[in-house]
């Protein structure tokens, strides 16, 4: 019975690992920032949007394991499927299967577009099928943020507007040089100055779009964002052979930093809760890895 029960949990860990649960909550600060954004919505609606990005999330990042598993088994050979900790296709249904239950959640119970939220799982599985193939991938990785932006929004009391689409593009900027970083992590080469100027657009519309009290919580946020970045790239600018991992893991949690900064204009207490997220990647971090 012991046994049973360890090889129960080790494939529910495999299952938890190949759907990045450590990076949900960033999924989650994206749908409520959105939604806030858009002017709110019911409890189910938000609830609904939470879930149907959470499955979409996860359903893609398998995806990308699955596309991935010949390039993983030479460079980490570690990972779930190329150590034969479960079959790709078991991974590829499992993908399918999540991306499928998040537009159908989306659609019946968030009440979301449902051609945006099409429009995402074709971008999502998009991306897990010629990122390696091309140099449009962070692109297409922005992309995907924006358009969960999108959906979330569509869910909402005023539906996608204006600043929505401006705040999901500030986001798509971060996330874009997010993934140029990311991609430096097999070839290890110094990092590129210019990823970051990308990284620093949610700071400049921030400031923009923001007036009187609010300009100067912007700053004061956008302040806290610079350090983060600082934080997460110091070891790794201009250091040949450094370890991106921990680096890009860091980056993803700064998502949620961007979220908090799109929603600067809401009362006090809803940053607790992008707070709360924030220190909650941070945690899960500590027990399984985000890329």
């Amino acid at each position: 019975m012991r046994d049973q029960r360890r090889e129960l949990g080790q494939r529910i860990g495999v299952w938890l690992t190949l759907a990045r649960v450590t990076n949900l909550p960033t999924v989650w600060s994206n749908c409520l920032a959105a939604i806030l954004i858009g002017g709110g919505t019911d409890f189910v609606s938000l609830l609904g949007t939470i879930i149907g990005g959470s499955f979409v999330y996860a359903g893609g990042v398998m995806l990308n394991d699955y596309f991935d598993r010949d390039f993983d088994a030479r460079f980490r050979p570690a990972r779930a499927i190329p150590s034969g900790r479960i079959s790709p296709t078991s991974v590829f249904l499992g993908g399918v299967a999540a991306l499928a239950a998040g537009v159908l959640v989306l659609d019946m119970l968030a009440h979301a577009s449902l051609w945006l939220s099409l429009t995402l799982v074709v971008l999502v599985f998009t991306y897990d099928l010629v990122h390696k193939a091309t140099a449009l991938a962070p692109v297409l990785m922005a992309a995907c943020r924006l358009n969960l932006y999108l959906v979330a929004a569509s869910a909402s009391f005023h539906g996608v507007t204006g600043l929505v689409v401006w705040c999901g593009l500030a986001l798509a900027c971060y996330v874009a040089g997010l993934s140029c970083v990311s991609r430096q992590e097999v070839s290890r080469a110094p990092l590129a100055w210019w990823p970051i100027l990308l990284m620093v657009v949610p700071m400049a519309l921030a400031l923009v779009a923001n007036a009187g009290p609010y300009r100067e919580t912007a700053i004061a946020l956008s302040l806290l964002l610079a350090i983060w970045l600082w934080a997460s790239l110091k070891d790794v600018f201009n250091d040949s052979g450094a370890q991106y991992g921990p680096a890009v893991s860091r980056l993803l949690a700064g998502i949620v930093l961007v979220d908090l900064l799109n929603v600067v204009a809401e009362p006090a207490r809803v940053s607790l809760v992008f707070v709360a997220l924030f220190g909650l990647t941070l945690l899960g971090q500590r027990y399984s890895p985000g890329t």
